[in-house]
């Protein structure tokens, strides 16, 4: 069953292996970063990064009835299917255009053109939703560009199912 933890895997892992052989390296997280964390990376010389970020909210879009499966092996547990889909943003933080523009592409040509992110279980349907460019407005002069991306997957619950124990019946003449 993957879960949002498993999604966020999923785009680090794709957006690391896009950028790995480029010539600017970068390092790729799970997560947004403060402006005290871009200061700490830019003063270690860390020149730029990658951060994955599970945006607010998502729908439901399950398209089938909700009747439960029995699971083989066993007549006591269920499951039952949901399909849910959410956005993430990828964003690059960078020194300079160019290696913002690099680093960017790199990520879009892997990522826009994937129709499904590959997850433990089953893979999530992933589609291109938009891009936001943002050029430095401090002191520590950092480019970002904010690639979107919706993911849908499918959550599978297991449940106890309802076990008959005794039948009771009324017979009538």
């Amino acid at each position: 069953m993957a879960g949002l933890q498993q999604i966020l895997d999923a785009l680090v892992a794709e957006s690391r292996s896009a950028i790995d052989d480029l010539a600017h390296p970068a390092t790729v997280y799970a997560g947004w970063p403060t402006q005290q964390n871009l200061a700490e990376v830019v003063a270690k010389g860390i020149r730029s990064q990658v951060s994955v970020y599970a945006l607010p909210g998502e729908r439901n879009t399950t398209r089938f009835p909700r009747d439960p499966v029995p699971r083989p092996g066993s007549s006591e547990i269920v499951s039952l299917l949901r399909q849910q889909e959410k956005s993430f943003m990828v964003t690059v933080w960078a020194p300079a255009p160019d290696v913002r523009e690099a680093l960017a592409e790199a990520i879009d040509s892997r990522l826009g053109t994937m129709d499904w992110l590959p997850l433990p279980d089953f893979p999530g349907r992933i589609r291109y939703q938009s891009t936001y460019e943002e050029e430095p407005q401090d002191r520590l002069q950092v480019f970002r560009r904010s690639l979107t991306y919706s993911v849908e997957w499918a959550t599978t619950a297991v449940t106890p199912a309802t076990k008959i124990v005794a039948n009771r019946f009324t017979l009538e003449p």
